[in-house]
C-alpha cells in the first residue's frame, strides 16, 4: 500500500481519485517534475522546484495553494512511504472545469505527488 499526496491529503493510493473534467486529463495540460532522494535528503531539490515554477508560469498554469510547503510535504510522503532512497514524482494539472476548449479553470490547480523507492548505485 502507497500513500500518495492528492490535493491537500495524504491518501491510500488505491482511494484517490481525480476528476475526469481535470484538464490534465482532458486536454493534457499539466507540467510534472521528479526530486531524487539519497539516504533521506533530497538532490538538488531547490533547482527542481524552482524548474516546476518556470514550467507552470510557461503554461499559464496556477501553482498549487501547497506550494510553500512542498519541501516538507515531500520530505513527510518519503517518510510515509517507508522510501529513503528513491524519488518523489510531482504532476500538477490546470484544475477541473467544463470540457471546453478556451475556458481556463478558476478553481485550484490538481497536485499529485507520489514516493518512490530506487536502487541508484
Amino acid at each position: 500500500m502507497s500513500i500518495i499526496f492528492l490535493n491537500g491529503a495524504y491518501v491510500r493510493a488505491e482511494d484517490a481519485r481525480i476528476s475526469p473534467f481535470d484538464r490534465g486529463f482532458t486536454f493534457g495540460e499539466g507540467v510534472y517534475e521528479v526530486c531524487i532522494a539519497v539516504n533521506g535528503k533530497f538532490v538538488d531539490a531547490p533547482a527542481h522546484l524552482a524548474r516546476l515554477d518556470r514550467s507552470l508560469a510557461a503554461c499559464g498554469i496556477a501553482p498549487p495553494p501547497e506550494r510553500g510547503d512542498l519541501d516538507s510535504i515531500m520530505k513527510e510522503l518519503l517518510g510515509k512511504n517507508n522510501v529513503t532512497t528513491g524519488l518523489v514524482y510531482l504532476q500538477v494539472t490546470s484544475g477541473v472545469s467544463p470540457r471546453n476548449f478556451t475556458i481556463r479553470p478558476e478553481g485550484r490547480s490538481t497536485l499529485l505527488m507520489l514516493a518512490q523507492a530506487s536502487d541508484f548505485e
